[in-house]
């Protein structure tokens, strides 16, 4: 945060209101967050409602701040995922299952399918990134190259400790400085507007834990590899059919022995071994990203998995856990 330590109220040119009136605060941010419950818990700061927005074409720069304690209950947020950047103090974030505190060293990732709960400590200050759902989905799915029926989800807490978060998070900052220098994200669109965008969204898939995760890792282990890249692709496009080496050799364009011997090079594994572990890592986001009335069999198809049984041991094999534990909880969260 030291980036912006000279800036006493990041996005300042870009302010949308000030206001001491909770009803007024409440309407100016639901028309851009949408419509949200929020109630004054006092303290000693009075409340002074401050928000700057900077949009951009597939997500918006803002700072928001209330002076006094409040607590702030917009339900699912539906249309958007919201990372929240602490500038100043501390909140307590209810999302889904899971509570997270949030500080200075710890972002908040706010998923557009789970209920959420905030409490805003008094003199507590935000930057917030939102990203429309559709725009990170299609981003997701041109990184793994394949449909993906269900939304990604996020885990909530986002501890900026790791190297590939802090330099998510500076990315996040540099954006907020050049903003502030009207370079960016001042209703123009532009080529480093663009790229600026795409490396947010694609950096924050692949730097942040999500449902889609085991995949963008399965993904990511590959090789340029002309003969691995056709075989992997034919598998992922094709996980809930049956398939067999010499159908995936066929695809490829080569021999059986070939694929297998390039595979072995370039994955460290056979052909088929990657086909369970790409149907596995599938099965896994449909797992925690699946409506509530869905049931593990149909998962268990929709992967690829004919027998639901060595579908289960496989499953807990690879993840620790059973396949109906996982959805069981995240069926839980999404009612919550």
């Amino acid at each position: 945060m030291n980036q912006l330590s000279a800036i006493p109220e990041p996005l300042k040119s870009y302010r949308m209101f000030r206001s001491s009136n909770v009803n007024v605060a409440r309407h100016a941010v639901g028309q851009k967050f949408g419509s949200h419950d929020l109630q004054i818990q006092g303290g000693r700061y009075p409340f002074v409602a401050r928000y700057n927005h900077a949009p951009g074409e597939r997500l918006s720069l803002n700072y928001l701040s209330y002076g006094s304690a409040v607590e702030i209950e917009p339900g699912e947020l539906i249309h958007y995922y919201q990372v929240q950047l602490p500038w100043e103090g501390r909140a307590e974030i209810f999302s889904g299952q899971e509570r997270v505190v949030s500080a200075p060293q710890t972002a908040v990732v706010l998923n557009p399918v789970r209920k959420v709960r905030m409490i805003w400590r008094e003199g507590c200050e935000q930057l917030l990134l939102h990203i429309h759902r559709n725009a990170l989905h299609t981003a997701a799915e041109r990184m793994l190259g394949c449909h993906l029926p269900q939304p990604v989800l996020f885990r909530a807490r986002m501890p900026l400790t790791s190297s590939a978060k802090k330099v998510w998070s500076q990315k996040l900052l540099t954006s907020f400085q050049i903003a502030e220098r009207n370079l960016a994200f001042n209703g123009t669109k532009s080529r480093r507007q663009t790229l600026m965008e795409e490396e947010l969204i694609t950096g924050l898939l692949l730097a942040h834990e999500s449902s889609i995760s085991p995949l963008l890792r399965l993904m990511g282990n590959g090789s340029p590899n002309p003969l691995v890249k056709r075989a992997t692709r034919f598998m992922i496009d094709n996980l809930s059919e049956e398939m067999s080496i010499s159908q995936i050799a066929q695809d490829a364009g080569c021999s059986v022995r070939t694929i297998q011997t390039a595979f072995r090079e370039r994955m460290s594994c056979t052909p088929m071994q990657f086909l369970q572990s790409a149907r596995l890592n599938y099965a896994h986001y449909l797992l925690h990203s699946a409506p509530k009335d869905k049931l593990v069999r149909n998962i268990a198809y929709e992967a690829g998995f004919s027998h639901l049984g060595r579908f289960s041991i496989a499953y807990r094999k690879a993840f620790g856990t059973r396949p109906g534990t996982v959805l069981t909880a995240e069926t839980n969260a999404a009612d919550r």
